[in-house]
């Protein structure tokens, strides 16, 4: 925490240096219009960014099945770069506008998914903690977390669940009172 609070203070100086010191290059009033117009910019790309992060039909999303896709954490990405953006200074809109890059923002996603990934670990590890399956080994209970881990992850399913086999025509259909039997 300390250290989120002494890099937002630095950065709110080096903003105020940077100011001052392209005011000198440049008149102040365009840098204060920009800053306006890097505002209205950063605040409608959060708006179009986050519409897409909420779920469909209006229902709340099923906690246990929530997998982040490629296009969640696009729309995350986008929207911490129009925060950046709405943030005024110069060194933030650098910032924002770096995050729009392709390459830059698969950097962060991957940061993003192992961030979310180690999260998710330790959270899960303290629940089972909590219900005393802590020391799980290779018992019963650490094979059903494991399966149930791969599950919510949208990981591979157990191959015994497949069916594999091939579909042929039905020529005789069993007809009860003159319908066939799969009517209603």
């Amino acid at each position: 925490m300390k250290f989120l609070i002494g890099l937002g203070l630095g950065l709110f100086i080096a903003e105020i240096v940077t100011w001052f010191i392209v005011a000198q290059f440049i008149s102040g009033w365009w840098i204060f219009f920009a800053t306006i117009m890097a505002f209205v910019v950063g605040l409608n790309m959060i708006r179009q960014s986050t519409m897409g992060l909420m779920p469909k039909g209006g229902g709340m999303p099923n906690m246990a099945n929530l997998n982040p896709s490629a296009e969640m954490i696009t729309g995350l990405t986008r929207a911490l770069a129009g925060f950046f953006i709405l943030m005024p200074g110069l060194l933030s809109d650098v910032i924002g506008l770096l995050l729009l890059i392709p390459g830059v923002q698969r950097w962060v996603k991957g940061q993003l998914l192992k961030t979310m990934a180690k999260k998710q670990e330790a959270m899960l590890g303290g629940m089972m903690k909590n219900m005393g399956l802590g020391g799980l080994g290779n018992g019963p209970q650490a094979q059903m977390f494991e399966e149930m881990m791969r599950n919510m992850s949208g990981g591979a399913k157990n191959p015994h669940d497949i069916i594999d086999g091939q579909a042929r025509p039905v020529n005789d259909v069993k007809r009860i009172n003159g319908k066939p039997a799969n009517d209603a």
